[in-house]
C-alpha cells in the first residue's frame, strides 16, 4: 500500500494544488513477471479526484533503493483535455519513479506548457497479507 502526500509543480503556468491525498495499491512481479502494477486514487493538482492504474518497470535495484520507469492512465474529470496526451478527460502519464526504503518520489515530464515537470511523493508499507 502507497500513501500519496503531495507533488511539486517544476515552473507552472499557474496555481496548482501541491497537497495531493491518495491511496494506492501495488502487486509486485503481477503475473509472474518484472513488472508492478498499482491501482489507486488521489486528490489531483486542480483539487478534484482521480482514479489511475499505473505500471512500473524497475530497472536498478539495489538492498534499499530501486528506480523504476512507470507509465498509466489516470481519470481527471473535467481537465483532462489540458494534458498534451489525453482522451477526453482520460490522461496518459509516465516518468521515473525512485523508492529509498518506504519512501518514493515520481517525476513526471510536463509539456512545458502547464509545468516543466511535476514531482511527487509518498511512503508505502506492506499490506501484510
Amino acid at each position: 500500500m502507497s500513501l500519496l502526500i503531495g507533488s511539486y509543480h517544476v515552473n507552472p503556468a499557474s496555481d496548482f494544488e501541491e497537497s495531493n491525498p491518495g491511496l494506492f495499491v501495488t502487486w509486485e512481479d503481477a503475473w509472474g513477471g518484472p513488472l508492478d502494477v498499482s491501482l489507486g486514487g488521489y486528490q489531483n493538482s486542480y483539487g478534484r479526484g482521480s482514479a489511475s492504474a499505473f505500471a512500473s518497470l524497475p530497472f536498478l535495484e539495489a538492498e534499499n533503493f530501486e528506480a523504476s520507469v512507470f507509465g498509466g492512465l489516470a481519470h481527471y474529470p473535467e481537465d483532462g483535455r489540458n494534458f498534451a496526451l489525453s482522451y477526453e478527460d482520460v490522461v496518459v502519464l509516465g516518468g521515473l519513479q525512485l523508492r529509498w526504503g518506504p519512501t518514493f518520489m515520481q517525476i513526471v515530464p510536463g509539456d512545458g506548457q502547464e509545468a516543466d515537470a511535476v514531482v511527487a511523493f509518498g511512503i508505502s508499507s506492506p499490506l501484510g497479507f
